[in-house]
């Protein structure tokens, strides 16, 4: 649209910082957007983060959550990465920071796999008592 009218998006990198290619790129082209006056939805893996960290928060409150999945990515946040809070990693990822998203891939992950080695641990020893019982109930008849 803007090319039609003989316009051009220019975005201006800052390289000067020490951050990864696609944070420079993204935040450039984001300014330009607003200094445009674009007002439309960016559809990144920041925002995906963003949306999806949203969508767990307002499930936890609501109280429907059969899991509550962000009290322990807190949790997991907070033991693992202490110099963040949830506010400075959702800062980070509305800044387009690599380290906030990296950390975000992370635990989820790390979550899910301690989830499912818990439901593993739990359904053996579920099955060692029912065992045992079986057993001790065999032995008393």
């Amino acid at each position: 649209m803007l090319r039609s009218q003989g316009r051009y998006l220019v975005a201006i990198c800052d390289y000067r910082t020490k951050e990864d290619f696609e944070e420079v790129v993204l935040r450039a082209v984001l300014e330009a957007c607003r200094r445009e006056g674009f007002d439309g939805d960016m559809d990144t893996h920041y925002h995906e983060a963003l949306r999806r960290l949203d969508e767990w928060e307002e499930s936890r409150d609501s109280g429907k959550a059969r899991l509550d999945f962000l009290t322990a990515f807190e949790e997991e946040l907070e033991e693992r990465y202490p110099d963040y809070t949830f506010d400075s990693l959702r800062e980070g990822l509305h800044r387009f920071e690599g380290d906030s998203l990296n950390i975000f891939k992370e635990l989820p992950n790390f979550l899910r796999e301690t989830a499912f080695i818990d439901r593993i641990l739990f359904t053996i020893s579920m099955r060692l008592k029912q065992s045992m019982t079986n057993w001790l109930v065999g032995i008393a008849k």
